[in-house]
């Protein structure tokens, strides 16, 4: 599967559902990925994701959505929440706040 269907067969579920474009879905993982301070090899010896792909999603180019999955599973275990989009603001990604202990 390919950008080109992520953006045009969304789940509801999907945290890619409202962003409405490739420069979205890349922005959005290259803004987790800076949040959580790696770089693209860290982060391709991290997800076993090869740095030709990383830099592929980061660049808008297609590939397919099980790699972005595996992105994602890795960030969103680190703590990364992706925002989803709406009219007033496009989509985004937050750290999780840690729980203090009560």
């Amino acid at each position: 599967m390919h950008y080109a269907y992520l953006l045009t067969s969304h789940s509801k579920d999907s945290p890619y559902a409202f962003m409405d474009s490739t420069h979205e879905i890349m922005m959005s993982l290259r803004a987790a990925r800076a949040l959580l301070g790696i770089t693209q090899d860290e982060l391709a010896e991290r997800t076993g994701v090869g740095r030709n792909i990383l830099q592929r999603i980061e660049n808008g180019k297609s590939v397919p959505t099980a790699q972005i999955d595996v992105i994602r599973s890795y960030m969103e275990k680190r703590g990364i929440v992706f925002l989803e989009s709406s009219v007033e603001h496009g989509p985004g990604v937050a750290l999780r706040r840690l729980q203090a202990p009560l």
